[in-house]
């Protein structure tokens, strides 16, 4: 069985929680979610638990550029 949205493109512009968390959810309804930000990233990366060093995903992306916070990501 396929996932509700698979075949789905989706470019995400948002930015700060709301607009990440959606494109999130789509993402994992099966979308294929383009995500545009600035260079210096979305600011809500940096909004994790004070203990916490970094916050890393585990979700494959797309990006300009490889990160170590986004290890399954593809350059476009």
């Amino acid at each position: 069985m396929s996932a509700p949205l698979a075949g789905l493109k989706v470019v995400e512009l948002a930015r700060v929680l709301a607009g990440p968390w959606i494109g999130q959810t789509l993402a994992d309804l099966g979308a294929e979610v383009i995500k545009i930000e600035s260079p210096e990233g979305d600011e809500t990366r940096t909004w994790g638990p004070h203990f916490i060093d970094r916050m890393v995903t585990t979700r494959p992306a797309i990006s300009t550029r490889q990160t170590a916070a986004s290890p399954g990501s593809r350059q476009i």
